[in-house]
């Protein structure tokens, strides 16, 4: 894996990880005592290899050791098992204390730089698209921008949904006057809900009838992507190309976001 690949893959631990607990939190009518010290002794015997995963990522590029980032991880993963001994009695404080310290962890695992060195990203099957698409997506720190004629309502459960809530999120597509109506409304549908989780601070919505690029924009990164992500899961070969993120490239970008009607967002915070 790529350094990319295992930031999201930590991320993706650290949810196995705290999944039984979580369970204990949302559903105490489940568990009696004897549940949740199983659930807390299962914890604590695994939660050693994460954070050793974790202590390794902070030193894995050459020449680097990311000691600042990890005394921060540390102390969060101190806290974390502190807490579990502390509150697995207490569904209330114990839902609290893991989100609480799993935003602390992912933040702090998300804060490593990380770059993608291959200039193109080969897919080669419809899963590792997928996974190629969605690694990129949940390890994005400030914003994401997904340009797309044919964004359909599979985007947000299959790329969106695990993107950190604080990134802000903007979606460009085709107004409905060039799209199919059903599949437009369905768009729209889960876009509603969506806004209504976000926020009009961290979710945008723009329509605009002259695009013909397909870009998606990570933090300062911008991708090519070599066909509409809606088609992926049809296709047997799908590319994603880095592109020059250079300011005429942004500036190409913003000027569609600046020229395009906004359904959703800072100057719209009735979504259509």
């Amino acid at each position: 894996m790529n350094l990319k690949e295992q930031q999201a893959d930590l991320i993706f631990k650290l949810g196995l990880l705290l999944s039984p607990l979580q369970e204990i939190a949302d559903h105490p009518e489940r568990h009696d005592a004897h549940s949740r010290a199983r659930a807390g002794g299962k914890f604590f015997a695994d939660a050693p290899k994460p954070e050793s995963e974790v202590r390794s990522f902070t030193q894995r590029e050459p020449g680097h050791d990311y000691q600042r980032e990890w005394r921060k991880l540390h102390v969060a993963f101190h806290a974390l098992r502190d807490g579990v001994r502390e509150h697995l009695d207490n569904p209330v404080a114990l839902s609290a204390l893991l989100k609480e310290q799993y935003a602390a962890i992912r933040n702090g695992i998300l804060a490593i730089p990380v770059s993608v060195d291959a200039v193109i990203l080969e897919a080669h099957s419809p899963f590792s698209t997928y996974c190629v698409v969605k690694d990129l997506c949940q390890t994005v720190t400030e914003r994401l921008i997904w340009v797309d004629r044919y964004l359909d309502s599979s985007l947000f459960h299959r790329y969106l949904r695990d993107v950190p809530i604080n990134v802000h999120v903007t979606l460009l597509t085709w107004p409905p006057s060039k799209r199919e109506a059903k599949e437009f409304s369905e768009f729209l549908d889960v876009s509603r809900l969506y806004a209504a989780e976000r926020g009009p601070d961290n979710y945008r919505l723009v329509v605009h009838s002259d695009i013909h690029d397909r870009w998606l924009c990570c933090d300062g990164q911008i991708y090519a992507l070599g066909g509409s992500v809606k088609d992926a899961s049809q296709r047997s070969h799908f590319t994603l190309s880095k592109v020059d993120s250079t300011e005429e490239n942004f500036d190409k970008i913003d000027h569609l976001l600046n020229t395009g009607t906004e359904i959703y967002g800072p100057t719209q915070h009735e979504h259509c």
